[in-house]
């Protein structure tokens, strides 16, 4: 079986050889290229490069870009995220602190941000390049609105005001909507 049979069969529940395998490489596939975090999050052809390297030294079958997916979503949507060159991303300023900043968030154009422009052509060069089933994908929504709303704050709403929790999350599952069509 090669990857997209063992992937194909699996999801249909069918018999496989082995299971197949799909890590969460992330960054790990900058690193062992010597490429920087940094990198990984603004250079799409870098960051493919590096897990088309990573796929061929450790042969697994699927493969994604594999950056953090919700700081990029989240930069785009209007939060500040910093990158540093040798550390994971962090947001240092959130788009959501009050029940009033709902309406700021919309679904954005995502090719405007660097940070999320890399995922979406990240994958697409993945798509064309490797030699395994490729995939997308996003946090769900609920991590994805604490990407958008400082966590204590959040955790406070969820339990004052779930209709604010609610609103939040149903806009965060249109927006993670729009970035997988990406």
């Amino acid at each position: 079986m090669d990857s997209f049979d063992r992937i194909y069969s699996a999801l249909y529940g069918h018999s496989v050889d082995r299971p197949p395998v799909f890590p969460q490489i992330g960054d790990h596939a900058g690193i062992i290229n010597g490429l920087p975090y940094k990198i990984m999050y603004k250079d799409a052809k870098k960051a493919a490069e590096a897990h088309l390297k990573a796929l061929e030294l450790y042969r697994y079958d699927i493969t994604t870009i594999q950056v953090e997916p919700s700081w990029p979503v989240a930069e785009a949507c209007g939060a500040k995220v910093i990158y540093p060159l040798d550390k994971n991303p962090w947001i240092t300023k959130y788009l959501i602190n009050s029940e009033n900043d709902l309406d700021r968030l919309e679904v954005p154009d995502f090719m405007e941000t660097k940070s999320s422009r890399v995922m979406i052509e990240g994958t697409d060069i993945l798509a064309k390049e490797a030699d395994v089933p490729v995939a997308a994908f996003m946090t769900g929504p609920i991590t994805f609105s604490l990407q958008l709303m400082p966590y204590e704050i959040l955790l406070k709403k969820m339990i004052k005001n779930p209709e604010f929790t609610h609103q939040l999350v149903k806009q965060s599952i249109n927006i993670i909507k729009s970035i997988l069509r990406s």
